[in-house]
């Protein structure tokens, strides 16, 4: 309890000045302090990060939920938090569960995160990819995948191995869908760089 002490008391204080930044007409904020807020949400959201992978990387899956939501409340244009959030509920608690109806509802929900992040960051690559691939992978949806997918190819931030990685996921969509035509586009392009 004593090493989380501050990081207690630094996220009741953020919370304690959200809400009378909120709730308050009467309150003014110059643009510093409204900054100097969005600054200290930022950090306790890093934090949290940090002990979001803890609880993952010990296998405690449950717990690292509950983290991701608030980190992505308290910086909502932490795009890893939303990727991270979205994969892990889509991956390792759809593992967990053993209601296959339960595990396309983890799928779902995981597909909701991503696309609330990506209504914050909205041409984000790695949220834009991640999407894609879940629908591609988990739920069989090859319309909602090549969507996403060809987003991902526009969206700026990625690697020159991005590109040929997503045209190849690209054209296993469209060959899925079946558009033949599409996916010896997307085959030849990713051939050609």
């Amino acid at each position: 309890m004593r090493q989380r002490f501050p990081l207690v008391v630094l996220l009741l204080g953020w919370l304690v000045i959200g809400l009378l930044f909120q709730n308050s007409t009467r309150l003014t904020f110059s643009p510093e302090q409204t900054n100097g807020f969005r600054l200290l949400g930022r950090i306790l959201a890093k934090a949290l990060w940090q002990q979001s992978e803890i609880f993952r990387d010990t296998g405690r899956w449950w717990m690292v939920l509950p983290l991701l939501r608030i980190t992505t409340f308290l910086d909502p244009t932490f795009s890893e938090a939303f990727d991270f959030a979205g994969w892990h509920i889509a991956y390792n608690l759809r593992a967990e569960e053993k209601d296959e109806r339960q595990r396309v509802q983890w799928v779902r929900l995981g597909i909701q995160v991503y696309e609330e992040g990506l209504e914050r960051t909205p041409n984000d690559f790695s949220l834009l990819f991640g999407l894609g691939w879940t629908a591609y992978d988990k739920l069989g949806d090859t319309v909602m995948a090549a969507h996403y997918l060809e987003r991902a190819l526009n969206a700026p931030g990625k690697f020159t191995k991005d590109i040929n990685w997503v045209r190849h996921m690209l054209a296993h969509a469209y060959e899925r869908m079946p558009n033949m035509r599409m996916a010896l586009k997307h085959w030849e392009e990713a051939g050609l760089e």
